[in-house]
């Protein structure tokens, strides 16, 4: 299974963030789908992804 990884910097919602969730979407029946951020939030939230990781800062 392919590994696909979305950084994004903030997991509020906007127009990248619900790009994001949407391409996750997508793809998640063929990959593991993992997403990086600074802070907790709606993305953060969806449970397309496979784990969610938080790094203060990015």
């Amino acid at each position: 299974m392919t590994n696909v990884a979305f950084i994004i910097t903030k997991s509020e919602i906007g127009g990248a963030q619900t790009w994001v969730n949407e391409i996750a979407k997508l793809i998640e029946k063929d990959c593991k789908v993992f997403l990086i951020t600074s802070e907790y939030g709606w993305l953060t939230q969806c449970s397309v992804f496979s784990e969610v990781y938080i790094i203060p800062g990015i």
